[in-house]
């Protein structure tokens, strides 16, 4: 299961800081406490800071070669993207991706295409939402854990929760009991440079 980008760097910190023997346990307390915060904030926060953050992760996960970077990557080759072109929707916190072998990267970012492709202004079903979920799982675009208690379904009901995520950030709306209304457009940035701009100026 892919790990919180904040426990990772937490991690790091944590242990190279028992490694300091000035450091006393007084100040080891000050610094656990201190990464307390920061990873209630790297989870919670919905601005600046965070956007800016998992781009960074994302962008450093690249030079690893894992075989589930390489696959995002490629299909955003394919599709004339890149990890600087992707929408900041991408990036928005949710960490409910048990089951999910796939990048949770990547399965939201097809989410967020299926959306794109769609427009403003587009009401779709969740049936049909449904389908395209089924579709990308027979297709292997999101792949399961070899689990016995994993289905399909509890897969669906994972992606079917990240729609609340983007209900959250204004981007789609629930306008009857099956049906969500496309709110806006996910845009796709030009360059690094206005894609950082944006980030440092957005707003919850």
């Amino acid at each position: 299961m892919e790990e919180e980008p904040a426990k990772k760097l937490s991690y790091q910190i944590i242990y190279f800081s028992l490694l300091k023997p000035k450091n006393s346990v007084s100040k080891l307390i000050g610094i656990l406490n201190n990464l307390k915060k920061g990873q209630q904030l790297n989870t919670n926060e919905k601005g600046a800071q965070h956007l800016l953050y998992c781009h960074f992760h994302l962008n450093q996960n690249r030079f690893y070669g894992t075989t589930e970077m390489k696959k995002f990557q490629h299909y955003l080759y394919e599709q004339g993207e890149s990890l600087v072109t992707i929408p900041k929707e991408i990036y928005f916190p949710f960490y409910k991706n048990s089951g999910i072998k796939t990048s949770s990267y990547y399965w939201r970012y097809l989410i967020i295409e299926w959306l794109a492709l769609k427009g403003e202004g587009a009401v779709f079903l969740e049936s049909q939402y449904k389908d395209f979920l089924l579709k990308l799982i027979n297709e292997q675009k999101i792949e399961l854990h070899q689990l016995a208690q994993i289905s399909t379904e509890t897969i669906i009901s994972i992606c079917k929760a990240y729609l609340s995520t983007l209900k959250t950030f204004g981007l789609i709306e629930k306008v009857g009991n099956q049906q969500w209304l496309i709110l806006k457009k996910p845009y796709f940035y030009k360059n690094e440079n206005e894609k950082m701009t944006a980030f440092k100026q957005y707003q919850n």
